[in-house]
């Protein structure tokens, strides 16, 4: 059984090997924070947002913050490191709908999409405090919560947006309109995930057909586990309390790491 410096130079090998230089995954040593989740989860939105109200010296730097890679062992890297990770999370019908539709070169099945969803929601699962879910909704409407609850998890002095949602949303869009158009001119539509009349039929059409991957069952039951109601405590004599943010005891965290990666490789694709 590989022990947690093995493990984590492993993590970090394959990452280094998987990725190009310019994709923000963890990196040992540099990565303070981590925003990674599924695509077409809101991850763009909410690292704008946290950069909108925390773009200072500490996480400008490069690779202080771990955002877009989409990959499971990234997140994994960070929740061994003791790194927050903050994991944008939408509801599986619609990301990955998503997904099939906006990046249809990819070639992915629904079985595999189903496949990578399963994988980054399992680290979630298995990480437990050491992942704070974001929900999609709250992303959009309420990102000063999620930044609250990551400071109230994490320990975290994180600033709030200066301005409402809605203000940032059409700052954010214009900025992507203007970077797309000077990008790819008449196309930029064809280039930048934004809704389209016809990606929206595309979507709905898929949404139904989604039903039918057997995997997909599994995708809901993960999103329900992950945002289910916390059970109230077993009673504890209080040396026997653990804070719910703390790292497990030496004696836990062996099993506990295992656990974790354990989770993730089921549904490596």
């Amino acid at each position: 059984m590989k022990s947690l410096s093995e493990r984590l130079d492993a993590l970090q090998h394959r990452l280094s090997h998987r990725w190009s230089p310019e994709v923000h995954y963890t990196r040992l040593g540099a990565t303070r924070l981590c925003i990674d989740g599924y695509p077409r989860s809101a991850n763009s939105l909410l690292v704008r947002k946290f950069m909108l109200a925390n773009g200072t010296p500490e996480y400008r730097r490069l690779h202080a913050v771990a955002h877009h890679s989409h990959d499971p062992d990234s997140v994994l890297l960070a929740v061994l490191m003791d790194i927050p990770v903050i994991m944008p999370v939408r509801h599986p019908k619609d990301c990955i709908a998503s997904v099939l539709v906006y990046e249809p070169e990819d070639g992915m099945s629904m079985r595999v999409a189903c496949g990578r969803y399963l994988r980054m929601v399992d680290v979630a699962l298995g990480a437990g405090p050491k992942v704070l879910p974001a929900r999609f909704d709250d992303i959009l409407h309420n990102c000063n919560r999620v930044l609250l609850d990551a400071n109230a998890r994490f320990g975290l002095t994180l600033r709030t947006l200066p301005v409402e949602d809605a203000v940032a949303h059409e700052q954010m869009h214009q900025n992507v309109v203007q970077r797309a158009e000077a990008a790819h001119g008449d196309r930029w539509r064809d280039k930048v995930g934004l809704p389209t009349g016809s990606r929206a039929t595309q979507k709905a059409a898929l949404i139904d057909k989604l039903a039918e991957e057997p995997l997909f069952d599994e995708c809901l039951s993960r999103y329900g586990e992950l945002f289910a109601p916390a059970a109230a405590p077993s009673a504890q004599p209080p040396s026997a309390t653990v804070a719910p943010d703390a790292t497990p005891p030496a004696s836990q965290r062996t099993k506990w790491v295992h656990r974790v990666a354990d989770l993730t490789r089921r549904w490596r694709t």
